[in-house]
C-alpha cells in the first residue's frame, strides 16, 4: 500500500516553511510531523499519494438546499444559490460539493479559483496530482453533538463546529465568534493548545 504524503500548505513559495508527514499503514496512533521548504517536501512526493491541507481562512464552508438530487445538478446550481452570500463574482470561484445530509442539504466549500491555482502550481510544475485539497478546518477531530473541537496556534484559533463546517479567527476575537455562533453557550469547546501558545482560554465563558 502506498504511503500518503500530507502537506500543510501555508504558502506556494518554493522556500516556504511547510509542515508535512509521510503516513504509512503501520502507525497505530500518530505520525511524525516534520518541517522543510516546500520544494524539499515536494521532492519526496513521487510514488506516494498526496493530500494537501489548505488554509481554512481561505475556504468558505456553507450549505445549500436545492430540489435536485443528482450531485452534478446540485453543483451546477450552487453558484446561483449562494450568489447573494458572496462578495466576489461567482464566476471567479470554485465550488466543491459534499455528500447529501439527512436534512437534504449539501455542504459546499468555496474558494477563489485564482488562489486554488496558486496552491496547485508548484505540484503541477513537478507533474504531481494531489488526491484532495482539504480545508485545514475539517482536519480537526470530528465533532459530536454539543461539542466543538479547536486548535490554538500563535495568534489564531481554528474551530470545527460539525462534520462540514467551522471557522477561524485571531485569538482575541474568539469570544466574539463564539457569541455569534453559540449565543446560548450550550456547546462544549475542546481546545488543543500546543507548546508556545500563551493565550489563557480558561477565561472563556464556554
Amino acid at each position: 500500500m502506498r504511503h500518503i504524503l500530507y502537506i500543510r500548505l501555508q504558502s506556494a513559495a518554493p522556500d516556504a516553511d511547510t509542515a508535512y508527514c509521510l503516513a504509512g499503514s503501520d502507525a497505530a496512533l500518530s505520525f511524525s510531523v516534520k518541517h522543510a521548504p516546500l520544494s524539499e517536501v515536494l521532492s519526496l512526493a513521487e510514488g506516494h499519494r498526496i493530500v494537501v491541507l489548505v488554509p481554512g481562512a481561505d475556504v468558505r464552508l456553507t450549505r445549500i438546499t436545492v430540489p435536485a438530487r443528482q450531485a452534478a445538478k446540485v453543483l451546477q446550481a450552487a453558484p446561483y444559490a449562494l450568489e447573494e452570500q458572496m462578495a466576489e463574482d461567482v464566476d471567479t470561484l470554485h465550488f466543491a460539493l459534499g455528500p447529501r445530509q439527512p436534512d437534504r442539504s449539501y455542504p459546499v466549500a468555496v474558494v477563489a479559483r485564482a488562489l486554488m491555482e496558486q496552491w496547485l502550481a508548484p505540484l503541477r510544475e513537478r507533474g504531481l496530482q494531489p488526491e484532495a485539497l482539504i480545508p485545514e478546518t475539517l482536519c480537526l477531530p470530528a465533532t459530536e453533538p454539543g461539542q466543538w473541537s479547536a486548535l490554538a496556534e500563535p495568534g489564531h484559533v481554528t474551530v470545527r463546529t460539525d462534520a462540514y463546517s467551522g471557522f477561524g479567527c485571531v485569538s482575541e476575537d474568539l469570544p466574539l465568534f463564539l457569541e455569534m455562533t453559540d449565543p446560548t453557550r450550550a456547546t462544549l469547546l475542546r481546545i488543543i493548545v500546543p507548546q508556545g501558545v500563551n493565550d489563557d482560554f480558561t477565561r472563556l465563558q464556554w
